[in-house]
């Protein structure tokens, strides 16, 4: 009977030894599971924040990008704008020319019969045209360096102004003294 109680102690020992050891296994496998798990999620975050960065770098090149490209496209734009301006004009110019030409076929066809007088008074037009261009530019020349002439010749007005009357003063007493030296000596 001893035996057989010493027997099943034995038995309950080493079932509960097993079982503690059980025990100790779960556990190391459960920290071991939530250390990978942690490790999981961090990467996971690590990708998320690496592809978040990669994202806005893009964008902010995008947006470079699009930048430049509406400015060479406002420039382009300007210049096609300006392109349009100076051919219209150069059309117009050509426009006027003919115009002018079929004019003057006309105006000689009438001449012709009406006499000179007409020749004079082209001839005259054009000279008051050119004569008109060249005052405005020469006005606007004159003013700009008469304004800085005038400054200058004030400044040195006044310096021999003051001079000036110096020298008279001095001049008229000695010629004062001079006449009193004559009449004393008379």
């Amino acid at each position: 009977m001893l035996l057989l109680l010493l027997l099943l102690l034995l038995l309950l020992l080493l079932l509960l030894l097993l079982l503690l050891l059980l025990l100790i296994i779960i556990i190391i496998i459960i920290i071991i599971l939530i250390i990978i798990i942690i490790i999981i999620i961090i990467i996971i975050i690590i990708i998320i924040i690496i592809i978040i960065i990669i994202i806005k770098i893009i964008t902010i090149i995008i947006i470079i990008i699009r930048k430049r490209r509406r400015r060479r496209r406002r420039r382009r734009k300007i210049k096609i704008k300006i392109k349009i301006k100076i051919k219209i004009k150069i059309k117009i110019k050509r426009k006027r020319k003919r115009k002018r030409k079929r004019k003057r076929r006309r105006r000689r066809r009438k001449k012709r019969k009406r006499g000179r007088r007409r020749r004079r008074r082209r001839r005259r037009r054009r000279r008051r045209r050119r004569r008109r261009r060249r005052r405005r530019r020469r006005r606007r020349r004159r003013r700009r360096r008469r304004r800085k002439r005038k400054r200058k010749r004030r400044r040195r007005r006044r310096r021999r102004r003051r001079r000036r009357r110096r020298r008279r003063r001095r001049r008229r007493r000695r010629r004062r003294r001079r006449r009193k030296k004559e009449e004393r000596s008379q």
